[in-house]
């Protein structure tokens, strides 16, 4: 679950890993931290302290709670640690909807170290943290005809591109490392610097579950979630009324998706007959996507002229303009001459590029250009 505290959304908290932030910036995960899960495992945590109205001025930024945990540092003797968690669906009870047990499988292994470098001088902490989840992927409700998803695969391959499979592998990891090492400098005066990093990956099932439509695995992304963090901490006791505390940090975040398949435009195919699994009916009106790439360079898809003109001005877009998915959209009797799309859209109604679509031609009819 999530702590919700003075009545405010999760997402509204602040949690510090020793004075640094790790909540997600920019409010896209649903856990409300940087990570996939914890941060730092519980085996690295000394102290955690909640505050729910600090008068600190240098706590700002968040309405709810105030979490601060401080990892465990070196002491004069050496620590050691180690754990194994694991579950499977054996142990789970069955999904009450379906009456079985969906596949399950988790584990996490965790080990750390910490003790002296020089006694009561300098000391070091280290933690590790590997954790990996296999779980049943989402439900399709569309399936296509495999003689129909075939002929799809078997053109875009013409083409140069693998569209996978229906298969879907539903596996999130996050490994974890964490070092500390403190340095008493001299009586009252203690220099302490710290890393965090925390990479971890899942898969975005992206229209995998459409009613009408469906999409293939080099559709869908591996959404990942990096976080590297260092922080520089200087204590000081001047006197027994008088302390300063200085602190420097630095964190690198990327959260920026990563497609599957290798780089290709956007392509939807209509007119897909397939199965509904909710109602049991055939349906001949069905959509597959494909692909979901932004296209970086030049890339030869045929030898129409159209093809070639499409991509001439999606490299002028991508260079000098902004980035953003363009769609291919064919139907399934378009297949066999790629030039015949019936759209060429951008994601930005009335920008400069669509304006170049449509004084160059490139819609149907030399006239659309969305």
């Amino acid at each position: 679950g999530n702590l919700s505290a003075q009545g405010q959304n999760f997402r509204f908290n602040s949690f510090l890993v020793d004075g640094v932030q790790a909540v997600d910036s920019f409010g896209l995960n649903g856990n409300g931290f940087s990570s996939l899960r914890s941060p730092i495992p519980i085996e690295a945590i000394e102290s955690l302290n909640v505050e729910l109205s600090p008068y600190d001025v240098r706590r700002a930024g968040f309405t709810g709670a105030l979490l601060n945990a401080v990892t465990k540092s070196g002491t004069n003797q050496f620590h050691g640690n180690a754990s194994y968690e694991f579950t499977n669906q054996d142990m789970r009870a069955k999904n009450p909807v379906s009456g079985v047990k969906d596949t399950f499988k988790e584990r996490t292994f965790n080990y750390g170290l910490r003790g002296p470098i020089i006694k009561n001088v300098l000391f070091f902490a280290i933690n590790y943290d590997d954790f990996k989840r296999t779980a049943a992927p989402p439900a399709a409700n569309f399936v296509p005809d495999a003689a129909v998803l075939a002929t799809v695969a078997a053109r875009a391959k013409a083409l140069g591109y693998d569209i996978g499979t229906l298969d879907a592998n539903n596996t999130a990891t996050q490994r974890t490392v964490l070092a500390k090492v403190d340095w008493n400098i001299m009586e009252g005066q203690r220099f302490t610097v710290s890393y965090r990093k925390n990479h971890g990956h899942d898969t975005n099932f992206a229209g995998f579950s459409g009613t009408t439509a469906t999409t293939t695995s080099n559709y869908w992304f591996q959404q990942p979630r990096l976080t590297d963090s260092y922080t520089g901490q200087l204590i000081s006791n001047w006197t027994p009324n008088f302390r300063t505390e200085a602190n420097v940090s630095s964190t690198k975040y990327d959260g920026s998706p990563a497609n599957n398949g290798s780089p290709f435009p956007d392509v939807t195919v209509n007119g897909i007959t397939g199965r509904r699994l909710d109602t049991g009916a055939w349906d001949v009106a069905g959509r597959i996507s494909v692909t979901d790439q932004v296209l970086k360079g030049h890339k030869t898809l045929g030898n129409a002229p159209r093809v070639q003109r499409v991509l001439a001005v999606l490299e002028r877009r991508l260079d000098g303009l902004h980035l953003g998915a363009v769609e291919l959209r064919l139907c399934l009797q378009a297949l066999g001459h790629i030039a015949q799309a019936q759209h060429v859209i951008c994601v930005c109604p009335g920008c400069a590029w669509c304006r170049g679509c449509r004084s160059g031609g490139l819609g149907p009819g030399g006239t659309q250009g969305q």
